[in-house]
């Protein structure tokens, strides 16, 4: 019985030494979480209302137009958010959330959009390990945006415009 006491012992002080990293993380992900879509802009005038001038009524002004749009508005952010820029963490875990969307609204087929959806979750995974300074998070997720442009390029940025909505009626007589 006195023999299991020392591993047991190793075993404690090892949790014990990575128990803040641990804390630190999930402290993260939590403001993360608490930050996401809150708050004014620099456009909206502070007022909070991220709808504020923008296209789509239901989007708020991070929404990226494409799915390249969002590579390069993640690659925009990636120094803020390594700095500790909480808003910027946030829209861009925000970002990456919307990425598979984005390609599924391109014309990219189900085979040219699987590699795109699989690196944005990779993504939403790298996103928090870079706001609490995780050097070879920050690292993989430039990697990792490195490799969805290439494949991006390597589809046809044509694939992924976007063609303005024409209105149209909803058979709902609101004008009448």
């Amino acid at each position: 019985m006195h023999s299991r006491f020392p591993r047991f012992a190793v075993a404690v002080r090892r949790r014990a030494r990575t128990a803040p990293a641990r804390r630190i993380t999930a402290t993260a992900n939590l403001v993360l979480i608490a930050l996401a879509g809150c708050g004014g802009t620099e456009t909206d005038g502070g007022t909070g209302d991220v709808y504020a001038d923008h296209e789509h009524e239901d989007r708020p002004l991070h929404y990226p137009e494409s799915f390249p749009a969002a590579i390069a508005a993640l690659r925009d952010r990636l120094p803020a958010i390594a700095n500790g820029d909480a808003r910027s963490a946030a829209e861009a875990a925000d970002i990456a959330g919307w990425m598979p969307e984005l390609a599924a609204d391109s014309d990219a087929t189900e085979a040219e959009w699987t590699p795109l959806a699989a690196g944005s979750r990779e993504l939403a995974v790298l996103l928090p390990r870079v706001a609490v300074g995780e050097a070879e998070a920050l690292e993989r997720a430039n990697a990792t945006l490195d490799r969805l442009a290439a494949v991006v390029s390597e589809i046809g940025e044509e694939e992924f415009e976007v063609t303005p909505h024409e209105p149209h009626d909803h058979g709902d007589d609101h004008d009448r």
